[in-house]
């Protein structure tokens, strides 16, 4: 009985670990983007003198995307790569238009600019060539989310006994550090303490945001409550608006494909977040003075907030009305950042594309992360990636935040699960092998 038993088993082990061998290298790719995106994203030369730096996770993740397609692991994607040749044909077409006029008087098309952007966005192109689990896929990716949530705890914690390292500066060569351009280190508002930054990442609204992309995948496929928790923590600690924003667009999402019962879903969420807050309010008044303060940024010209969310929209008129051929051309490549006017202004990713290369090309760019199939669970995590891309910083030229979310929903190959199943897929093999060892396990 027991060795007529045991040949199924073994043939399930053996045919599993044949599969694993054969996924291999699909794991080992994902695996190295994820770390860079994680846990390099402070490291660069610097460039110009010094004034500028450039970020290694951007030519290491091309590097590695190169490796695994010449390993056979990722292929090109057809749709998107004549999107791609397309998108390439435009810029190089406004930028010879740009050059004819605008910028004669301006300065020069800032070629690097324009290269490294478009270097970053080829990323976009790559597929995996083999099919892996969804539930597997994103467990892994929440594992690694979960070691920059708890390191986010502990260093906000670690002031507390005088510990306070916010950047490596002073501790690593400067020569291989990009930090320069990043706000890795401001005060809460509450004494002498600053806001998590996740230790590894580069500034507390990154952090901020990709905890809420960790929240979202935990609803979406596992509901472990000690991972919501820890990132639910480790985000409040974070105190930047643009998690929030993240998480908002989900829950919309959420609102409109599920309809009543996603409406009911979003309504409990919406009702969590504010008695949240109502009680962090009350337990801490000086959150309640920071939270107004913020909100009431964007009616406050010059404060952070407005600069960030409104003065976009000035910009995009302003540039349009003196250049009427801007809309189908753009500007020149890195003008958007070298214009006098006479307010200061911030630029996100659609808008600086927009401006730069003209709304054919932001048509193309959208059209690039939104082409391919998707598994329905996955395609729920477009609108929030969406968002954290194009509207939570300009990130066009950032790799971990480009990669990561063009990992999360264009490159991988996944095979859906069945939503109903509570337990990812290696719980499933603990349990069996546990069962080998004849150990009692309760059945789901």
């Amino acid at each position: 009985m027991t060795a007529a038993r045991a040949v199924p088993r073994t043939r399930e082990g053996a045919a599993w670990r044949a599969g694993w061998r054969a996924q291999r290298g699909t794991w080992l790719f994902i695996t190295s983007i994820l770390f860079l995106c994680l846990f390099v994203q402070r490291f660069g030369t610097p460039l110009s003198g010094g004034n500028m730096s450039l970020n290694f996770v951007g030519p290491l993740g091309l590097f590695v995307a190169l490796l695994a397609t010449f390993a056979g692991v990722l292929a090109f994607h057809p749709t998107r790569l004549m999107i791609f040749l397309a998108l390439v044909m435009l810029v190089m077409l406004g930028q010879v238009h740009a050059y004819l006029g605008i910028v004669a008087d301006n300065g020069s098309v800032d070629l690097p600019s324009m290269s490294q952007w478009l270097g970053i966005t080829s990323f976009a192109v790559f597929v995996c060539t083999q099919r892996i689990p969804e539930d597997e896929f994103f467990a892994l990716v929440n594992k690694f989310l979960l070691v920059i949530a708890v390191a986010g705890i502990i260093q906000f914690f670690a002031q507390f006994v005088g510990i306070s390292i916010f950047h490596f500066s002073g501790l690593l060569p400067p020569s291989i550090l990009a930090e320069s351009k990043w706000h890795l280190q401001i005060p809460m508002g509450i004494g002498d303490l600053y806001k998590s930054n996740g230790f590894f990442l580069v500034e507390p609204s990154v952090t901020s945001q990709f905890l809420a992309m960790g929240i979202i995948i935990e609803i979406l496929f596992f509901r472990r409550t000690l991972y919501l928790l820890v990132f639910g923590f480790s985000l409040v600690l974070a105190l930047s608006g643009t998690g929030e924003l993240v998480l908002a667009a989900f829950v919309l999402t959420v609102a409109v494909r599920l309809r009543w019962k996603g409406v009911a879903l979003a309504a409990a969420c919406i009702a969590f977040a504010g008695v949240l807050a109502v009680v962090v309010m009350l337990t801490v008044p000086a959150v309640a003075d920071l939270v107004a303060a913020r909100l009431n940024e964007f009616n406050t010209i010059g404060s952070s907030g407005f600069i960030r969310f409104v003065t976009p929209f000035w910009l995009i008129s302003d540039v349009f009305r003196e250049y009427p051929g801007a809309p189908f051309f753009g500007i020149g490549a890195g003008m958007s950042e070298r214009l006098t006017l006479p307010y200061h202004y911030s630029v996100d990713t659609p808008v600086k594309i927009a401006v730069e290369y003209g709304f054919p090309v932001l048509i193309l760019y959208l059209s690039l992360f939104l082409s391919g199939r998707r598994t329905p669970r996955q395609s729920a995590l477009v609108p929030p990636a969406f968002v954290l891309l194009m509207l939570a910083g300009a990130y066009q030229q950032f790799g971990p935040v480009v990669y990561l979310m063009t990992l999360l929903i264009c490159t991988v190959s996944l095979t859906e699960v069945d939503p109903g199943a509570r337990s990812p897929a290696w719980v499933a093999r603990v349990q069996a092998s546990s069962r080998r060892r004849g150990a009692i396990t309760p059945s789901r």
